[in-house]
């Protein structure tokens, strides 16, 4: 998940912060998921997809 999610945030030229508050989630959230660390559940993915206009 984190090398496109990175990518997608790059392309549309956000920050960490700007993409967490886009996609409606804490920043520490967002870094981790980039990082690796975390994965979202089902819901939380198919929720970003939506705001970030992707197909689920």
């Amino acid at each position: 998940m984190r090398h496109w999610l990175k990518e997608w945030r790059d392309i549309n030229g956000l920050t960490q912060k700007k993409a967490a508050e886009f996609l409606d989630m804490p920043e520490t959230t967002l870094a981790s998921y980039e990082q690796g660390h975390r994965t979202p559940s089902v819901g939380r993915a198919k929720k970003m997809a939506v705001r970030m206009n992707d197909i689920w």
